[in-house]
């Protein structure tokens, strides 16, 4: 019987489907993709090896909950493997050579010509860590700098979910239907995010893993929403938003992160405004 991943190839390939759309449609590269067909899971990110293999099996028109299955036995078979090869590493160790012949091969006890070296270069190394220190102290950002500013000094800051939570906190949210902004705007949705200085974002679309996206001045982002969008930027100053090539004037300008959520059915529109933790 051919393993799992196999099969997963093999209908594929009765469906006609080709890795480059499935590429297109759930953003995995081709690498991740052929290594899904060729059971090379360990070259996989793990946090994101199900989701992969899930996203996957939806586009080809498998069985997603028997694929999850199978997936999990492979694993834990190779884990198995893994840890059986580690003992018998161990235990080919522990049979080497005794510690009498290991002494035999010991190197040599350093000459006083070495220390002596040592005792000389090891002031210098210490006299160039605290200069380092000190060049550190003089060219840091001042403390009293503004988070949002040093986001602008220092350029784009990752803003991920974690950090979100830990050094923010939600100053006001926003809710409403996407009719009552425009009545031109309707279905299908096109968002699109332009720049006028460095931004980072946090994009997650319906069951997708998250993306991380770094845009300079004036690179566009266009996202085509089939179900739900959530983005997260790191700031809004100088961010134009559209949707459907109508842009959000509502989206307030700050140097904090704002959580912008679309939904496609009931159409909805959602934003949620942060400020740094006092």
């Amino acid at each position: 019987m051919a393993p799992f991943y196999e099969e997963l190839k093999s209908l594929r390939e009765k469906q006609g489907i080709d890795l480059e759309e499935i590429h297109n449609r759930t953003k995995i590269n081709l690498e991740s993709l052929q290594a899904i067909e060729s059971g090379q899971f360990d070259i996989l990110p793990t946090p994101y090896i199900r989701l992969f293999i899930k996203a996957y099996a939806i586009e080809i028109g498998g069985d997603t909950n028997e694929t999850l299955k199978q997936l999990e036995h492979h694993l834990n078979l190779m884990e198995r493997e893994s840890s059986g090869e580690s003992k018998r590493k161990r235990i080919r160790r522990s049979s080497g050579p005794s510690p009498k012949s290991d002494q035999k091969h010991l190197p040599p006890k350093p000459s006083r010509s070495l220390r002596s070296t040592l005792t000389k270069i090891l002031p210098i190394v210490i006299i160039w860590f605290f200069a380092l220190i000190i060049f550190h102290k003089i060219y840091q950002v001042p403390e009293n700098t503004d988070f949002g500013e040093q986001n602008i000094i220092n350029g784009t800051n990752y803003i991920s979910e974690e950090k979100l939570l830990s050094d923010y906190k939600l100053e006001k949210s926003d809710e409403k239907a996407i009719s009552t902004i425009s009545t031109e705007i309707t279905s299908p949705f096109s968002l699109k995010i332009i720049p006028s200085q460095s931004v980072e974002y946090l994009v997650k679309e319906d069951t997708l893993p998250s993306q991380n996206f770094v845009k300079k001045s004036g690179e566009v982002s266009t996202f085509l929403i089939e179900r739900r969008l959530d983005i997260l930027l790191n700031h809004t100053l100088g961010i134009k938003v559209t949707l459907n090539g109508e842009p959000l004037d509502d989206i307030a300008s700050q140097p904090y992160p704002l959580r912008i959520t679309l939904l496609s059915d009931p159409p909805i529109l959602g934003t949620k405004y942060y400020i740094p933790i006092d």
